[in-house]
């Protein structure tokens, strides 16, 4: 993808999306018959978005969009940068539009010209949602999730596509209609971090043994040093040849248990272990979902919020964008999980009251007060 963005394009005459002439009418009427096909396929690509096109060209009199050869480059750097956000080029036709719209032997006519416009339009309308909304459909996967899907306005789509197309960067246009907080941005970082170390070879494993803790003196105390310095845990310039468990080692490993939502204490053992044996492209996926995930929920630019890790146990606080507090929090069982959602926050409560809920109350509480009539007091 990268050696044709590096290309200038050259449009021939005859060959750009538009002539000098103007569009003429016979594109629109191809436009106009080819969304009206109930199920449309262009090259093998289902255009999975006909409705909202139909309408969107009905308001143009099915004039094309794309008239522009500078809008196609800037519609390719987006498409190219979306691995960035965890998503895939290929999902937003990258390499067919290519072929299609800057190959220079083509006939022109106007089903051709038609066909690419669907696709260009297809390809950015697919983007747009997937920014905004996330790839996947959250209540499939959750259905109690718990979260608005809110359209950017209330504007008709076509009035939103021109601005689109006629702002200075597209990119900066969908980063205002799909924004994103620091946790976001953040995540973005950590995923081009951990690309590159998968890129590089990954980190090497750390055999299975006894539980390793400072003091200790074993071959496998190398590894672990050489883990840990690929993901940065373990300080530059720390030795990592030395099978001595040391305070440099003990610091790192807690670092990394941290991170991991695991036991800080220090030792290594099994749970570490496997967390430390995880795949470089493992990481690189759940990263990419996770990103996926606060898509889902995280819609618009708050830079000052309040953010859960329910796996992690932890609250996080931050203020025009930057991480100023963090904690401990309770979160439900698995079999009776705490919820995903968003919302706004109207107050703030300091050292609350707190009553036992009717469910835990029901299902937990009193059953263990019949099992032991001291559970309370202990």
């Amino acid at each position: 993808l990268g050696l044709y963005l590096s290309i200038s394009l050259i449009f021939t005459p005859g060959h750009s999306l538009a002539s000098e002439e103007g569009v003429k009418p016979e594109v629109n009427r191809k436009i106009e018959a080819l969304l009206n096909t109930k199920s449309l396929v262009i090259d093998g690509v289902e255009i999975l978005t006909r409705p909202i096109l139909l309408e969107v060209y009905a308001d143009h009199d099915f004039e094309p969009y794309w008239t522009e050869p500078g809008h196609v480059q800037k519609l390719m750097d987006l498409i190219d940068q979306s691995a960035d956000h965890g998503l895939d080029p290929a999902d937003y036709n990258a390499l067919l539009l290519h072929r299609l719209v800057f190959q220079q032997s083509r006939s022109p006519s106007a089903q051709l010209e038609a066909e690419e416009e669907i696709l260009l339009m297809e390809s950015l309308l697919r983007y747009g949602y997937h920014r905004r909304f996330g790839k996947v459909k959250a209540s499939s996967l959750d259905p109690d999730i718990n979260f608005r899907r809110e359209l950017f306005n209330d504007q008709p789509p076509s009035v939103t596509i021109e601005q689109a197309l006629g702002a200075a960067s597209l990119a900066d246009f969908v980063q205002m209609v799909a924004a994103n907080g620091p946790v976001y941005r953040h995540l973005q970082d950590v995923l081009a971090r951990y690309r590159d170390i998968e890129e590089a070879g990954g980190w090497p494993t750390v055999a299975e043994g006894p539980a390793l803790r400072k003091g200790d003196q074993d071959d496998r105390v190398a590894a672990v040093r050489q883990r840990l310095a690929v993901t940065g845990d373990l300080p530059a310039g720390t030795s990592t040849t030395s099978p001595d468990f040391d305070r440099d080692v003990e610091r790192a490993v807690v670092f990394f248990q941290a991170r991991h939502a695991l036991d800080d204490d220090g030792i290594v053992g099994k749970q570490t272990i496997e967390a430390l044996n995880v795949p470089a492209k493992v990481r690189v996926n759940q990263l990419r979902l996770s990103l996926e995930r606060l898509r889902w929920v995280n819609q618009e630019a708050a830079d000052t919020l309040v953010a859960v890790n329910i796996a992690g146990f932890r609250v996080f606080f931050y203020k025009n964008g930057q991480l100023e507090w963090t904690t401990r929090a309770m979160v439900g069982k698995h079999y009776r999980k705490t919820p995903v959602f968003r919302g706004d926050m109207a107050y703030l409560e300091f050292n609350p009251t707190w009553t036992i809920p009717p469910g835990i109350l029901r299902n937990d509480t009193l059953p263990a007060i019949k099992r032991d009539p001291n559970y309370l007091a202990s």
